[in-house]
């Protein structure tokens, strides 16, 4: 998990740095912000982010938030190797 905004550097630029190291290419890499743009979102889609999260105000947003991702790939990974 990646926020957009890292000291030093963006976070959109380690995700580009991220994927071009051959061993991350299947890292499952999420992005997040407080606030994002449609563009932002595309951007780091485009960047290789495997998904976007906008920061969850409250902790159970967070675990609801992630509970859902989590069960999106366990669907997506149950459809793809059966």
């Amino acid at each position: 998990m990646v926020d957009w905004h890292l000291a030093g550097e963006q976070g959109l630029d380690w995700v580009r740095r991220v994927r071009t190291t051959p061993e991350f290419t299947t890292l499952v890499v999420l992005m997040r912000s407080g606030a994002l743009s449609d563009e932002q979102v595309r951007d780091a889609y485009l960047a290789g982010a495997s998904a976007v999260l906008i920061k969850p105000m409250t902790l159970p947003d967070l675990d609801a938030q992630l509970t859902a991702l989590v069960a999106f790939y366990h669907h997506t990974a149950s459809r793809l190797t059966a």
